[in-house]
């Protein structure tokens, strides 16, 4: 019987309704989520990683990247803002994954102001870029060479939140 006639639908339809409607909502919120922010978006599989970068500073310069992770130090200089990276994996969307680390550090150079009252240090950010070579500096005494990304474009992500665990 239809609804129109003034008759409830039958329990089987009303079954088969609720497990048909979610899957288009469940498909597009999963696409979104895919999708990296305009600017990100996936490089080739040539993008030199960030161990690349440190170790082959010469073989590297120029080259395109898309680097990511927490962000460590915000400084603001008369024509840029350097902001040094905790380097994260990334997501295929390009966010910075909470945990994983290739033990190379990175320097971000973005041609204008960050306010590092926004950008704040733990924040995750991601950016792309050319391999601007490495720059020399000590973390505590122990000599260390950043790799340097100049920005060409940059995201800072929402705080992360996982998933809640619904096992209990």
């Amino acid at each position: 019987m239809r609804a129109s006639e003034g008759r409830p639908l039958g329990k089987g339809f009303m079954r088969l309704l609720r497990l048909i409607v979610p899957v288009p909502i469940v498909g597009l919120v999963a696409a979104c989520a895919g999708l990296p922010p305009v600017g990100l978006e996936s490089l080739q599989a040539t993008s030199p990683t960030r161990r690349a970068a440190q170790f082959a500073p010469l073989q590297t310069a120029g080259a395109k990247v898309r680097w990511g992770g927490e962000i460590r130090e915000v400084t603001n200089r008369a024509r840029n803002t350097e902001i040094a990276i905790f380097s994260r994996p990334l997501y295929d969307n390009a966010e910075p994954r909470p945990d994983g680390w290739d033990g190379v550090r990175a320097m971000a150079v973005v041609d204008r102001f960050l306010d590092p009252a926004e950008y704040l240090p733990g924040k995750r950010f991601t950016v792309v870029g050319h391999h601007a070579g490495n720059r020399k500096q000590a973390v505590g005494e122990y000599p260390y060479a950043d790799p340097v990304v100049g920005v060409a474009h940059c995201h800072l992500w929402p705080a992360y939140s996982p998933l809640p665990d619904h096992r209990h």
